[in-house]
Order: structure tokens, then C-alpha cells, then sequence
């Protein structure tokens, strides 16, 4: 969504929702946590190719997943 403009990215996001209310499942590739962060349940993070981590939206934070992305072991702020 890098690309699109805002009223665009916003028009993505609510697509996604749409289709989630309808028990539709949908994988997004992005680097903006923002985006990930509205409309994701799970986020899952890797690294060189190789699953890092699966985390619960509800339950981390875009510090956590930073720390996840850059190979940090200690997510304490």
C-alpha cells in the first residue's frame, strides 16, 4: 500500500475489513506497521526468509515487532 495515496490505502484497509467480517482470509505484505496494525489479527515477522515470530495484534506492540524484525532479543523499552 506503500504506493497508493491515502484515500486509496484507506480504501484497502476497508476492503480488508470487509472481507475478515465475511470469514474471508487475506495475507498482507507490509513494511508500514501502521497498516499492519489496523487491520491485522495476527502479525508475523521474518527474517532472511525464516519465520521469526507469529504475534497477536491485541496482544504486542509496534516496538515488539521492530525488536522482532531487527533480530533483538530484549523487546523491553
Amino acid at each position: 500500500m506503500a504506493a497508493l495515496g491515502l484515500r486509496e490505502a484507506e480504501g484497502v484497509q476497508t476492503l480488508i475489513r470487509d472481507l475478515a467480517t465475511r470469514g474471508i482470509t487475506q495475507i498482507l505484505v507490509s513494511h508500514n506497521l501502521d497498516h499492519s496494525f489496523a487491520v491485522a489479527d495476527r502479525i508475523a515477522v521474518f527474517r532472511q526468509g525464516k519465520l521469526v515470530a507469529i504475534k497477536a495484534a491485541q496482544e504486542t506492540t509496534p516496538a515488539e515487532i521492530l525488536h522482532l524484525i531487527n533480530g533483538l532479543t530484549d523487546v523491553s523499552p
